[in-house]
């Protein structure tokens, strides 16, 4: 019996250390404040973070790869934020943002690998694709808030062949954002 007991407590003890191992929010990440209210993103502990404010446009950039004077990097997460949209393009975010995925997904130079999507919340609509060329894989998110006339465009690249493996740092990146939604 007390054998039986052992086992079953090394079992729980492996369960639960395999299980924060694999925790998507464990010491590998780390949240970064953004500069956009109270907008943080995931960045990984080992990579490098760079913000440029110009004119009016907000841009973050999280990769791999230390970031060159030109923005210019091989793996990594982008963040462009735009405000007053409506002005800039006489139309509302969401439909501004639904109609740049699509413009995206005709790209001769592109193959579509996952199609146009749309998801909608009480505040946010997110639209996305993801696309590859030659070169690399990007994925594509764009969410509108209509009521702040606000639009972020997000991406994920990677070459593609280190796309399965940093897709899975990318995603967890992607699918865990802290955005305000008064911005």
């Amino acid at each position: 019996m007390q054998n039986n007991f052992v086992k079953i407590l090394l079992i729980l003890l492996t369960s639960i250390i395999l299980a924060s191992a694999n925790d998507k929010n464990d010491t590998k990440f780390q949240w970064v404040e953004s500069g956009l209210g109270d907008s943080e993103f995931l960045k990984p502990k080992n990579w490098f973070v760079k913000a440029s404010y110009q004119k009016g446009h907000y841009a973050l950039f999280i990769s791999k790869e230390k970031i060159s004077k030109d923005q210019n990097f091989t793996t990594g997460f982008t963040l462009n934020f735009n405000s007053h949209i409506s002005k800039k393009t006489d139309n509302i975010p969401s439909e501004y943002a639904k109609q740049w995925i699509q413009n995206i997904s005709k790209l001769k130079n592109k193959k579509v690998i996952v199609k146009p999507w749309e998801f909608t919340n009480n505040i946010l609509k997110a639209f996305g694709i993801r696309v590859k060329d030659n070169e690399k894989i990007i994925h594509y998110m764009l969410i509108a808030n209509d009521n702040t006339d606000s639009l972020f465009i997000m991406l994920f690249e990677s070459p593609l062949k280190q796309w399965d493996e940093e897709w899975k740092i990318g995603n967890n990146i992607m699918n865990n954002l802290r955005l305000d939604t008064e911005i």
